[in-house]
């Protein structure tokens, strides 16, 4: 397990199975983007974010779920700032472990607090995990709970 602090971002960041888990208090981000997913869940106040495509205001307790190059900027809405929580998944590593390829979400902020509840739960455990096989298990219910959201090219052959 490797953990990266960034003081001058105030974030920490543990890369498990090929994923990272962030936490921010004070940060505003120039555009940028990931080559994996970018799943997460907004935890206090809001956060308004800049898609190469569109717009959107992620509100507290609202999941996040950016596609793979989706070119972004984040920042608080307001002075006490944010706090979120993500996972960055590889393409290949959420179609190996769903069985399904060409995951996209058509939303970057949905409302939809059971699912919104369930994933900071799922998101608190893997932030603890120590073992690989738990951290996959746990990065294979975060696909899982957020499958609904997501649009999918087709189901993997067996």
């Amino acid at each position: 397990m490797k953990k990266t602090v960034h003081s001058s971002a105030c974030r920490q960041a543990w890369r498990v199975c090929n994923s990272t888990v962030q936490h921010l208090l004070h940060h505003a981000f120039m555009p940028h983007s990931y080559d994996a997913f970018s799943l997460g869940i907004i935890d206090a106040c809001a956060e308004p974010v800049q898609l190469s495509r569109c717009a959107a205001s992620c509100p507290r307790q609202s999941l996040v779920m950016m596609n793979p190059d989706e070119l972004h900027t984040g920042d608080a809405v307001t002075e006490e700032g944010w706090r979120y929580r993500m996972i960055y998944i590889a393409p290949s590593t959420l179609g190996d472990l769903s069985g399904e390829s060409g995951w996209w979400f058509g939303n970057v902020a949905q409302q939809d607090l059971t699912r919104a509840t369930a994933l900071s739960q799922l998101l608190a455990a893997f932030w603890q995990s120590q073992e690989a096989l738990c951290s996959a298990g746990l990065v294979l219910e975060i696909a899982d709970r957020l499958r609904p959201h997501a649009h999918v090219a087709r189901r993997s052959q067996m």
